[in-house]
């Protein structure tokens, strides 16, 4: 049996109420997209992470982290993958994990939000990343 989660209305949304959430394995998703030979979008998703989000009283004070599995990458092309954990790429076995801060959220109206973030790869100087978090209803 699943226990329901308090939550509250904000700008027409259902957002979970002020607190620090671990996001579990079975219901995140940490995908990207990339573009091949900069033509076409190439999807992909790291199958394993660590992540939390800390909810403020106010929304747009909420940050997320996170710690990804760098060897968990998949494209659902076994070649692709192997060129992408490869010293070329990701060197999963020099550099095992990516940090994920967020820098700040933003709301765009519309029930439409934006994380703004950094990405620290291969401990080089972090990379600017942006969310688009999917839409998910609490339970």
């Amino acid at each position: 049996m699943t226990t329901a989660r308090p939550v509250r209305q904000w700008n027409g949304l259902t957002v979970p109420e002020a607190g620090t959430y671990a996001l579990d394995e079975a219901h995140k998703r940490i995908g990207f997209t990339g573009m091949h030979m900069m033509v076409s979008p190439v999807r992909g998703e790291f199958t394993r992470a660590r992540a939390t989000i800390l909810v403020g009283e106010d929304p747009l004070a909420s940050a997320v982290s996170a710690t990804i599995e760098t060897a968990s990458l998949t494209t659902h092309h076994e070649e692709r993958d192997a060129h992408l954990r490869s010293p070329d790429f990701l060197d999963v076995d020099a550099y095992p994990t990516i940090e994920f801060r967020s820098t700040s959220v933003r709301w765009q109206g519309e029930q439409q939000d934006q994380i703004l973030a950094w990405a620290r790869l291969r401990n080089r100087s972090p990379e600017r990343a942006e969310l688009a978090p999917e839409r998910v209803q609490p339970r």
